[in-house]
């Protein structure tokens, strides 16, 4: 089954029971809400790690440059959306202490994910140079479980897809220029919810806490 098509059976099977997580480029939610014209009323939330705003080096992110189209559709539909840019997903940390907290807890899915998860903080460790890795996907999952350890701001988005160094950039109101672009009047879609900050303690702790849970 296509996976815009089993996104579109399950959440307009189950009308808000059913929330997105996306952690990729939005090319199959767009499809999916192309073709499932109630998706945007049925979904029960959109949670997206994507965009960018002011990071330095980046005018667009991965998620949103690849495929542009698709995440201005998305952020367009009217759907429920929380939206986790780089700028927040890039203050989180997982480090090699908290791993070990992690394998610690002894089963079979801790063991794994310590042991396939310590080279990635290696390898942030020596090319970022950062005292751990992000946890860009995991903050996604938990600006939906556990929105309270996050602050969000309400604001309205789109992205740019003129040809040039800023396609892929995600534009907010209250408006922040994109460098070399004049700002487009602003929308009349609804906002989306965007996180601005996160406690990355709380999120750690969290993190442990659901993989001693799953056994």
């Amino acid at each position: 089954m296509p996976a815009a098509v089993a996104l579109g059976e399950a959440v307009c099977g189950a009308p808000g029971e059913v929330a997105v997580v996306a952690i990729g480029p939005l090319t199959n939610l767009a499809l999916a809400l192309r073709l499932y014209p109630d998706f945007a009323r049925d979904v029960a939330g959109i949670s997206i790690m994507g965009g960018v705003f002011d990071v330095d080096g980046y005018r667009a992110d991965t998620n949103f440059g690849v495929d542009p189209e698709a995440a201005r559709a998305v952020l367009r539909s009217g759907a429920p959306v929380t939206l986790l840019p780089l700028d927040v997903t890039t203050t989180t940390l997982l480090t090699h202490p908290d791993l070990d907290r992690i394998e610690r807890i002894g089963t079979p899915l801790a063991r794994h994910l310590a042991a396939t998860t310590r080279p990635w903080i290696d390898y942030s460790m020596q090319v970022r140079r950062l005292p751990g890795s992000w946890l860009h996907d995991a903050l996604a999952v938990a600006a939906l479980t556990d929105p309270g350890l996050l602050s969000f701001r309400e604001y309205a988005l789109d992205v740019e897809l003129a040809p040039g160094p800023s396609r892929g950039a995600t534009l907010r109101w209250p408006a922040f220029p994109v460098p070399g672009q004049p700002m487009p009047s602003a929308p009349d879609w609804p906002a989306a919810r965007v996180a601005t900050a996160v406690d990355n303690a709380a999120l750690v702790d969290l993190l442990v806490e659901r993989v001693a849970r799953a056994g």
